[in-house]
């Protein structure tokens, strides 16, 4: 069974008085991919120019932007809507150098950072997390104040890390995370690891062979227990595995800067 049910809602949910918080690094990608353009070299063919190159309308970005952010926010009922977008700077490049490292042999769309910088410099509801990620800070804000805000993403990261009712902008569906699931979550992530983050977690250890090391039934350090068991399954030691969660945990950021999760035991 999968660890979260996602909900298709026809029509859009009541209004309400939330703040619909937004990890939208995915949006500017996504909008930036779709509408670059390619060019070419004002010299080409005459000139020697291997590959093209591509711009990006930043106002014309922008309005798609904004085009999906009202839906979103007339879909979800919400009152008001927060956009967090992750920097340039972020502590698990500091801690583990091959994080996102296979991201990097991809070419980015043109314009990604100047699109963010955009919405952060000209709309007051938009925020620049530096030193740590966008995942980092909305589920912060969600877990101080769940009453005050819905939280929209897409990765199982965020969805999976706080409990409430989320909206998945991608799916355009609505998850229900309980408290229990985000608990365990970290922990199971910890095992299995995350390929497209560069996190290897302990190889040879998918989501049913972690299910025999850990489950929902146990405490935190019990929980951290199967774990490490998990990891002295393979040969591979407890520093190993408290980095591993390091990467993962999305509960490392207090407002203010990150503190790095280790063991209570």
């Amino acid at each position: 069974m999968s660890l979260f049910q996602e909900e298709q809602v026809n029509g859009n949910e009541a209004p309400n008085d939330k703040i619909l918080l937004v990890d939208a690094d995915t949006i500017i990608y996504a909008t930036a991919s779709v509408h670059e353009e390619e060019q070419l070299h004002p010299n080409w063919p005459n000139e020697n120019y291997e590959e093209p190159f591509y711009t990006l309308d930043l106002e014309a970005a922008e309005e798609v932007v904004i085009s999906k952010l009202n839906y979103m926010k007339e879909r979800t009922g919400c009152s008001e809507i927060a956009l967090y977008f992750t920097g340039r700077s972020n502590f698990r490049y500091e801690i583990f150098p091959e994080y996102k490292k296979g991201r990097k042999k991809v070419r980015h769309p043109s314009g990604l950072h100047e699109l963010k910088d955009l919405f952060v410099e000209k709309y007051g509801n938009a925020f620049m997390c530096t030193g740590w990620e966008a995942d980092d800070e909305v589920v912060y804000l969600k877990e101080k104040d769940p009453d005050k805000y819905m939280l929209a993403a897409i990765d199982k990261d965020v969805l999976n890390a706080t409990p409430g009712r989320h909206y998945n902008y991608n799916k355009d569906s609505f998850i229900e995370t309980s408290r229990i699931t985000a608990s365990y979550w970290p922990f199971y992530q910890c095992i299995i690891g995350d390929s497209g983050d560069g996190i290897k977690g302990v190889p040879g250890l998918g989501p049913k062979k972690a299910e025999k090391f850990i489950d929902k039934s146990m405490s935190d350090d019990e929980l951290w227990g199967g774990v490490v068991e998990a990891y002295k399954f393979k040969d591979l030691g407890e520093e190993e595995a408290i980095l591993t969660m390091q990467l993962v945990n999305m509960h490392q950021f207090d407002g203010k800067t990150v503190n790095l999760w280790r063991p209570s035991v």
